[in-house]
């Protein structure tokens, strides 16, 4: 692993928090990607039928 992998693995946690914080309020289905585009996608489906 890269040293420059190791300040972005120790932010994942909170990143990871902040995601699902987002699903609950947009009430968005949990998907198996895990991928942050996917999650954009999802949240963007969640608010338009909103």
């Amino acid at each position: 692993m890269k040293i420059l992998d190791y300040p972005i693995l120790r932010k994942q946690f909170i990143i990871e928090i902040v995601f699902d914080k987002l699903k609950n309020i947009s009430q968005i289905e949990h998907s198996r990607c895990r991928g942050r585009g996917s999650f954009m996608l999802n949240l963007i489906a969640a608010s338009s039928v909103l």
